[in-house]
């Protein structure tokens, strides 16, 4: 999957920042529904989410997202992993984790077909989003914005960013007089969304019994403490004949990135990976590997 953000960084003010750098391991699960404040363009060709994207890969203050949705587009605009400046009340970009609809609050229509669109659009990245930090999007819920503050974002669910900003928001529609209906009909939305292919797998179990899965801390000090007792270059594993390498990003997180057999030898011979034979994935981490962000290449096998 490729990312807004990364492949276009703003030259003028960075508008990511790594959760680890405010003491956050990743998100908490934290939802903050916006929308954008644009025009939607409801004629064709709707290039809402474009322009927005554009706007804040360019703009010279903070402010940004993690998703950004209109009628025709779905744009991931930074990974999980990362802070955007979407909610400055309570310092919730930390654990929180925004997505945006390029409307304003006040053209939402629970009876147009625009308006369904759009939200089903939300509904399936939000469920996305919860599946792979392993949440239950069948429990989604919208918690009151005095309750998010008062956890300090630590919360699952879904808020407004006008409940927990209403100084200076109204949006994704906290004063809409049809309110209730556009937070039901999002709600509807996550639950009827299908599963995504690369959801997080089930919880590691022994002798029937589960696990304690490791903090993502921990497993940041032991990719980074890889990488540092091996030899230069990035590892390279196999899994059904296809070759991968387990890039490094700069906060200890891990991407994959599909090569050729024929590739393998000259990136050897320059040290960007490692010399020696590829690494076999076993089955009790394929599901893991898979669903690692991957690097986008053309004529990757998955």
């Amino acid at each position: 999957m490729g990312y807004y953000l990364l492949d276009r960084p703003n030259p003028n003010y960075p508008q990511t920042r790594p959760r680890s750098a405010w003491g956050w391991p990743g998100p908490t699960g934290l939802v903050t529904v916006h929308t954008a404040e644009g025009a939607l363009d409801r004629i064709a060709p709707d290039t809402g989410a474009e322009n927005v994207a554009g706007f804040i890969a360019t703009r010279s203050d903070a402010g940004g997202y993690h998703v950004l949705v209109d009628t025709d587009s779905t744009i991931d605009m930074a990974p999980d992993h990362l802070m955007t400046w979407h909610t400055a009340a309570g310092n919730l970009n930390g654990p929180g984790w925004g997505i945006s609809a390029a409307c304003r609050s006040t053209e939402w229509d629970p009876d147009a077909e625009w308006t369904r669109t759009i939200i089903g659009r939300m509904g399936a990245s939000i469920r996305a989003f919860w599946e792979r930090n392993g949440h239950d999007p069948d429990a989604a819920r919208w918690i009151p914005g005095g309750q998010v503050l008062a956890a300090g974002g630590r919360v699952v669910g879904l808020v407004h960013h006008g409940d927990v900003q209403p100084g200076d928001r109204s949006d994704a529609w906290a004063t809409h007089p049809r309110r209730a209906e556009l937070d039901r009909m999002l709600v509807d939305a996550i639950v009827g969304a299908p599963p995504t292919p690369n959801a997080p797998p089930p919880p590691l179990k022994e002798n029937g019994l589960v696990l304690d899965a490791p903090t993502e801390q921990q497993i940041r000090e032991i990719i980074r403490g890889e990488f540092q007792n091996r030899e230069d270059g990035d590892i390279v594993v196999q899994l059904n004949g296809a070759l991968f390498r387990l890039v490094p990003d700069a906060d200890g997180g891990l991407r994959r990135r599909y090569i050729t057999a024929a590739e393998y030898p000259g990136l050897q011979l320059t040290h960007q990976v490692r010399g020696g034979p590829w690494v076999d994935i076993t089955p009790e981490t394929e599901a893991w590997f898979r669903w690692l962000p991957a690097i986008p290449v053309d004529g990757t096998p998955f």
